[in-house]
């Protein structure tokens, strides 16, 4: 997807490290605006723009977590868009700063990476509850959504659930019990409308 590489928002990344709340409500602005941008006209298996599932990640992070860290929203915000279009991590670098690109692409799975490799590349991050934590909001998010698909394609379902008892529910015992009381309920709510 084409867009303008150069928005122009008034911010400083470097205060975002310096947790200066007005820059960093900027730069999340910016972040969504990007999201908007690079998910226009995208939309989730069972028809919803896109862009609702990154609300859906944020306001996880927000009203379930009460995390209310700008830094992380702007993840959050941003999660999806190196694998849903042709922006680069030096492109996030030039539009953001270093650690926005780095925490992006470090969410960013690589094709053809395995999911324990994945895993573990985010367990190794220095920040890594920071990371995990957004992976856990978006897992949760993807999981809920699950509901909508049961019908049209139950093989995709089961897979991401076995999928998510493997590798994340344990990961969200670990790191964020909250997220792993919320998959586990979740996931046991999806696997009887399965058997149903």
């Amino acid at each position: 997807m084409a867009f303008d590489k150069k928005l122009e928002f008034d911010f400083d990344c470097e205060h975002w490290e310096e947790n200066d709340e007005e820059c960093c409500y900027n730069l999340f602005k910016k972040a969504y605006h990007l999201a908007c941008t690079v998910h226009s006209g995208q939309t989730r298996d069972e028809g919803s723009p896109y862009i609702t599932h990154i609300d859906g990640v944020i306001d996880i992070l927000q009203n379930e977590l009460q995390d209310y860290n700008l830094g992380k929203w702007i993840i959050a915000t941003l999660h999806d868009v190196l694998e849903d279009s042709d922006l680069t991590c030096e492109d996030l670098r030039e539009m953001f700063c270093e650690m926005v690109s780095d925490y992006v692409s470090i969410l960013t799975k690589d094709e053809g990476q395995s999911t324990d490799d994945y895993i573990q590349r985010m367990r190794d991050h220095e920040d890594s509850r920071f990371i995990i934590e957004v992976k856990l909001a978006d897992r949760l998010h993807n999981v809920r959504s699950l509901k909508y698909i049961l019908n049209t394609n139950p093989n995709k379902v089961q897979r991401y659930i076995e999928e998510t008892e493997v590798y994340y529910v344990p990961l969200a015992k670990e790191f964020q019990p909250k997220f792993y009381n919320k998959l586990t309920f979740e996931l046991e709510y999806i696997k009887g409308l399965l058997v149903n």
